[in-house]
């Protein structure tokens, strides 16, 4: 897993060690996001990216409005 930084944390015999590395090192929304891709789903339906979008949105549209700004203080130092 690339969270663990090993290619190790991949294989299921170390999917255990590997989510607690995961839990000990990033935040709870991470492991949810990492455990929502790796575990068998109740449907028959494949999962995607755009699953997961109710489970990061607040947090990515929070990064995204950050960007912005420093983009335009950038932009502002720049006209000076």
């Amino acid at each position: 897993m690339l969270a663990c930084n090993s290619i190790v944390g991949a294989q299921k015999e170390h999917l255990q060690t590997s989510l607690e590395i995961v839990q000990r090192s990033y935040s709870h929304d991470l492991k949810n996001l990492i455990l929502h891709f790796l575990l068998p789903s109740n449907t028959l339906k494949t999962k995607s990216i755009n699953d997961c979008m109710p489970m990061i949105g607040a947090r990515f549209y929070a990064h995204i409005d950050n960007l912005h700004v420093r983009g335009d203080i950038l932009e502002n130092e720049l006209a000076k």
